[in-house]
């Protein structure tokens, strides 16, 4: 975990982070294969930045996510920091997912 913070006051809405660390350990953890999570978040200059970057472990079918998650966490954003966020999620090789989430504060 890699954290930072600038000491200035700093908002978001409630439990907007939660799914994707959610994701990452739920698709990114196994007790059988070599895995690993990875979170940052930096506040900085009134600029949040949040990262996730896990594991992907193989999966049955019926295990497999949907993205119900994730396009909640992209209508939320969309919602309440409309022009003041980047939202990125996807595959950054075959074995490591990651997401890159900025809010200009």
């Amino acid at each position: 975990i890699e954290t930072h913070w600038d000491e200035q006051p700093a908002q978001i809405l409630p439990l907007l982070l939660n799914p994707l660390i959610e994701n990452a350990f739920k698709y990114g953890i196994s007790m059988q294969y070599p895995c690993f999570v990875r979170v940052g978040l930096i506040i900085e200059n009134r600029v949040l930045t949040f990262t996730t970057e896990n594991s992907i472990v193989p999966r049955k079918t019926l295990e497999k996510g949907t993205g119900l998650g994730l396009d909640n966490v992209r209508k939320r954003l969309a919602l309440a920091y409309r022009g003041r966020h980047t939202f990125d999620a996807g595959l950054t090789d075959n074995e490591t997912f990651a997401v890159r989430l900025t809010i200009k504060l």
